[in-house]
Parts: C-alpha cells; sequence; structure tokens
C-alpha cells in the first residue's frame, strides 16, 4: 500500500478550530485505510500475515495511530500464529513491540481473548485470564507475602 498523503492543512490562521479540523480530516483519511471499528482477533491458525494486519487494525482504530505508523509497528510480528499472539506472556509484547506499543497491544488481545472466551462459555472466569501485573510493579501475592511477614514480626 502507498502512503497516504495529508491533504487536510490548515488554513493558515493557525488557530486552534484549524487545527482541530486537520486534525480531524486526517483521522478521517486514516480510518478509510483501517478495516473495521472494532478489528476481531485472529483465528488460532491464522497467519502472520493476518497477525499484522490485526494488529495494524487494533492500533489504527483503537488508538489513532496513522496508519503508515500502524504498519510498522505490527511489521515487528515477523513470524508466529494467532495462537502465538493468543499465548504470549506480557514480556514477549514488550520484547517484541517495545514498552508503549507492547503494552497496548497486550491489553487488546487480552480484552478480545476474554471476550471471545466469555461468549463461548458463560462460566468463564476472566479473574483467572492471562495473569499479568503492570511493569515494574510488585504483585498482589508479594504485597501479600510482606504483610504477612511484618504481622508475624514481633
Amino acid at each position: 500500500m502507498a502512503a497516504r498523503a495529508h491533504t487536510a492543512k490548515p488554513t493558515g490562521t493557525g488557530t486552534r478550530s484549524d487545527l482541530e479540523n486537520a486534525d480531524h480530516n486526517n483521522k478521517q483519511a486514516d480510518s478509510l485505510t483501517c478495516a473495521s471499528n472494532d478489528p476481531p482477533l485472529p483465528s488460532e491458525s491464522a497467519t502472520s500475515v493476518e497477525v499484522r494486519a490485526f494488529l495494524t487494525d487494533v492500533l489504527c482504530t483503537q488508538y489513532g495511530v496513522e496508519s503508515e505508523a500502524s504498519r510498522n509497528i505490527a511489521s515487528l510480528w515477523t513470524v508466529g500464529s494467532g495462537r502465538e499472539l493468543r499465548t504470549y506472556p506480557a514480556h514477549m509484547f514488550f520484547s517484541v513491540f517495545g514498552d508503549q506499543a507492547g503494552w497496548v497491544l497486550y491489553k487488546e488481545v487480552g480484552s478480545r481473548t476474554t471476550r471471545m472466551n466469555i461468549k463461548q462459555n458463560p462460566n468463564f472466569d476472566a479473574t483467572k485470564n492471562r495473569e499479568c501485573p503492570a511493569p515494574f510493579t510488585k504483585t498482589a501475592k508479594s504485597a501479600e507475602r510482606k504483610a504477612n511477614l511484618i504481622s508475624k514480626a514481633p
């Protein structure tokens, strides 16, 4: 796909409304290159090409990342099926996509997986799905252990 050129420009007065209109027009043009507003999670047998298309759509439609930039981020997924996309832990997403895009994509894949599991099985326990503390924070279990040690101290 060829790179999209932004045709909407401020009128030259530099007012806030000019900039907002240009930004709105650019987002409209970007949305034309994205597949859908809520891209479905690729199947477990999806190819890496299908996974990259999904990642591009998520970044573009859900987070307003320009289509070219979202394709560049998604291109970091070089091999791996839809199954790997669903099962990789958070640190793999950080390793592949970096901290910012990795966290966003991990969160989106996790939430879509949970929604799909709930649709398939109404008794699905979402609280046990994909345990992952936020990066650089203590887990609830370690905080609980510390609290127990403090309470047992003489």
